[in-house]
């Protein structure tokens, strides 16, 4: 709630005098009284004011507006307010993204005001780093919003921009196939034209032939495609694998299929399904630290203030990440744990097994549990500081890669398990490898400092600065993940996001041993030429009941749950494993 503020007109000094001047006199009956106060001349000025106004005809007063947001990470409930009638004398302001756009219609919108800006992803095909920047709109988007008004009664737009600007726009958006990676799309098309090259194929908007050959690369290193031959022309013969035509049938992108594709041994598919759904969802944590509700009475006779539930969310993550293990692990572990952890409380929620301590308390009581499991649920999911749409989202991507893979892997037997038991460090190394099985062109080094030369303001900020080849400069961890301020010498992660400055997202550490053997490509490491012929490498293949099995430990890994302090690592603290025996 909140009042539309009107700013206040300038007052020349001859209208203020003008004013005074014509201000009627008091009547001889009335009681009066005159204390020169300073008060007493701020309230004679606004008396002027709204003298003043009254003669141009505008409003002496306020007017109540009901302002609410609309974006896409809202929950449906918190959308769903602003179809509802405001309250009474009051007006509706809905402060909308581009969701508002064209994905539906509020009733009863009179006046839409267009900033002209839209903020969107850009992805650099030369780098593989992607970044938010806000940028102008097409014209088609700006008739878009402009039509937003006016639904049921007469309205108007008014746009912060001029008609020069408008003109200028696009005409229309870029279509997303030029502005995004298109490796599903060409694995896609791969699957039916066979070796018949993608520029002979015609598709509304063609890519670029750098965009095309880059995502035929991607594969060919993912072991989805294969080069058969160089032909003479200029097209290239390239074909589809029997493992790219399993991956093709997933709903997901390659990386994640060839993951699954790995996965299927010592008991590692229930952990791998639900670390592939969980990475396919964007935005899986609240970003801010606010209470998902205000206290109310019922909270407070319960004990649970805002303070009890922001510890607990900051509790929540770091559970996650206390063994030696999970460490490495990464952001991965705090991924793997949060679902895992939250599958258990839905199972104990709808009495599928013994609630925890305190469980039921902390989502409302025993009572209301029972009336209403899943509304439990997701209290308890937004107090540990995860967004329930995205935790619905993973729930049903796992059911929908669990049917899949059944029908596709004899003999699998895969089961929804609400009950996974937390993975043994053996287990967890097996999931970092695996990520790097997807992750063969994401792979990042310790930042070489010069041993002399460097002031140490420098020194400092590039003391957790890492290089990826294909980008020029330093490159940082996201600060958000647990390994933000370790100095692990080799990390795998999901992708890079330019802002202030290049970021890591998603990141684990790994071992360089492993890469000949998982992410065999001509891949160059501190100068150390790891594999130089990608095609001698066998591959996968779809049509068998168990994929090749990955290493195991060789020694005992550190099994406590004591917090890791250390933050300087060389690569024997990694793992002290042997190498990886062939696939």
């Amino acid at each position: 709630m909140g009042s539309l503020r009107r700013t206040r007109p300038r007052v020349t000094e001859s209208e203020a005098k003008h004013a005074k001047r014509t201000k009627p006199e008091a009547s001889e009956d009335s009681d009066s009284e005159t204390d020169s106060t300073a008060l007493d001349d701020v309230d004679e000025d606004d008396e002027v004011l709204q003298e003043i106004r009254s003669s141009r005809g505008q409003s002496t007063g306020t007017m109540p507006v009901h302002a609410l947001p609309l974006y896409s990470l809202l929950t449906p409930e918190r959308q769903q307010l602003v179809f509802e009638p405001p309250p009474d004398g009051h007006r509706l302001i809905v402060v909308a993204t581009n969701v508002a756009e064209t994905s539906l219609t509020i009733p009863n919108i009179r006046f839409v005001v267009d900033s002209g800006k839209v903020k969107t992803k850009i992805y650099d095909p030369a780098t593989g780093a992607s970044s938010f920047e806000i940028v102008w709109i097409s014209q088609a988007s700006a008739e878009q919003r402009a039509g937003r008004a006016g639904r049921v009664a007469p309205g108007h737009c008014y746009r912060l921009y001029s008609s020069q600007v408008f003109s200028s726009m696009q005409p229309f958006a870029t279509p997303d196939i030029l502005t995004r990676p298109i490796d599903e799309v060409v694995l896609m098309l791969k699957s039916y034209l066979g070796s018949t090259p993608l520029s002979r194929f015609p598709l509304p908007t063609t890519p670029s032939p750098i965009a095309i050959e880059a995502a035929e690369c991607r594969l060919i290193t993912l072991g989805a495609l294969e080069e058969l031959s160089r032909s003479s022309s200029e097209d290239k013969i390239r074909t589809i694998t029997r493992a790219g035509r399993w991956m093709a049938r997933l709903p997901l992108p390659a990386r994640f299929a060839r993951m699954l594709l790995f996965a299927d041994q010592h008991q590692l598919m229930p952990y791998a399904v639900i670390l592939v759904a969980a990475l396919s969802v964007p935005d899986l944590f609240v970003t801010n630290i606010q209470p998902t509700e205000p206290d109310t009475v019922e909270e407070k006779s319960e004990g649970q203030t805002k303070s009890t539930i922001e510890d607990f969310r900051a509790n929540f993550a770091q559970q996650f990440v206390r063994r030696k293990a999970d460490l490495y692990f990464g952001d991965l572990s705090v991924l793997l744990g949060t679902v895992c952890c939250l599958e258990r409380y839905a199972a104990q929620l709808h009495g599928l097994s013994d609630p925890e301590p305190g469980i039921l308390e902390f989502c409302g009581g025993r009572k209301q549990v029972s009336r209403d499991p899943d509304a439990a649920l997701r209290m308890l999911t937004e107090r540990c500081g995860v967004r329930w749409n995205a935790y619905k989202e993973i729930r049903q991507l796992r059911r929908q890669l669990t049917d899949i893979l059944n029908a596709n892997i004899p003999d699998l037997g895969l089961a929804l398990d609400l009950t996974l038991p937390r993975p043994t460090p053996d287990q967890v190394q097996q999931l970092r490898q695996l990520f790097l099985v997807g992750s063969p062109c994401h792979l990042a080094t310790k930042f070489d400092l010069p041993v002399e030369g460097l002031p140490a303001k420098d020194r400092k900020r590039l003391r957790h600065a890492y290089r990826v080849p294909g980008v020029r400069g330093p490159v940082f961890v996201d600060p958000s993940s647990p390994l933000a301020r370790e100095n692990y010498p080799y990390l795998a992660f999901l992708e890079l996001h330019k802002s202030a400055k290049p970021f890591l997202r998603t990141v684990c550490a790994i071992d360089p041993r492993w890469i000949p053997f998982l992410a065999p490509h001509n891949y160059r490491v501190d100068g150390l030429v790891l594999s130089d012929n990608p095609e001698s490498t066998e591959r996968p293949d779809s049509t068998q009941s168990h994929s090749p099995v990955l290493c195991t430990n060789t020694e005992s890994d550190v099994d406590t749950d004591e917090d890791v302090r250390d933050h300087d690592h060389t690569q024997s603290d990694v793992d002290s494993k042997k190498p990886l025996s062939r696939p």
